[in-house]
């Protein structure tokens, strides 16, 4: 995929009108470069989209826990989050069914369907960004039984008792496009069955800002990025 400047105007990451429009494509085309050559185009699309909103919270929620066990991160490919959470200081167990390719300290790579994957331990944490939406689509090369609920019912057996999911998921009118998942709050409840301190933010055509509920439920997604996501934990035990 080769990454369009416009695009990545449109998602916001800068106020194009503050500054001469050539330059700032100019300066777009390197930075999308350089994160396209270190960890693939995916990556440098999804960096211009909703990472602005979900990184940070994550970041925050993170902090908060402070777990004393390894982040088990799923969906780790093509993603920014286990080098976050290494220069906060935790050990990252990243799951996938491609390898990230990250030689670096700190970071163990584990393969396989998150729905079907037996670990060799426990978690306090267990982070899912912009990944469960994509469960069970066979595009991915997917069992299509790997559902969204069928990774988070596995995923859960492999969290402490007090043990947290932080999650992010679009969010809106409920839709499915074949490759993505957008996310009513029937549906989250379904998954996950208890959902904890949900933050909402909504994308205006230029960049992100948190709303309420309400504000997004009937929103529709029709392309990328969606139009609004939510972030929120859920607990390991459910009754």
């Amino acid at each position: 995929m080769e990454l369009d400047p416009d695009l990545l105007l449109s998602a916001g990451y800068v106020d194009f009108k503050r500054v001469h429009q050539d330059l700032l494509r100019k300066g777009l085309r390197w930075i999308a470069g350089r994160i396209k050559k270190s960890f693939g185009a995916d990556t440098a699309v999804g960096f211009f989209g909703e990472r602005m909103a979900e990184v940070p919270e994550f970041i925050r929620r993170i902090a908060a826990i402070k777990p004393t066990t390894p982040i088990l991160d799923m969906g780790c490919c093509d993603s920014f989050m286990p080098l976050h959470y290494l220069a906060m200081g935790y050990e990252v167990h990243g799951i996938d069914l491609r390898d990230p390719k990250l030689p670096v300290a700190g970071f163990r790579y584990i393969p396989g369907d998150a729905a079907k994957v037996e670990l060799d331990r426990q978690y306090q944490v267990c982070t899912l960004l912009s990944s469960l939406e994509h469960c069970g689509f066979t595009v991915y090369g997917l069992d299509p039984t790997s559902t969204d609920k069928a990774v988070i019912a596995n995923l859960r057996r492999f969290l402490t008792p007090d043990g947290r999911f932080i999650c992010s998921l679009p969010y809106g009118r409920y839709a499915e496009a074949g490759w993505i998942r957008i996310y009513d709050q029937a549906r989250i409840e379904d998954v996950f069955g208890v959902i904890e301190d949900p933050a909402y933010f909504r994308f205006d055509g230029q960049t992100w800002y948190p709303c309420a509920e309400e504000e997004v439920r009937d929103r529709v997604t029709e392309s990328w990025p969606p139009q609004a996501i939510v972030v929120f934990e859920s607990p390991a035990q459910v009754l």
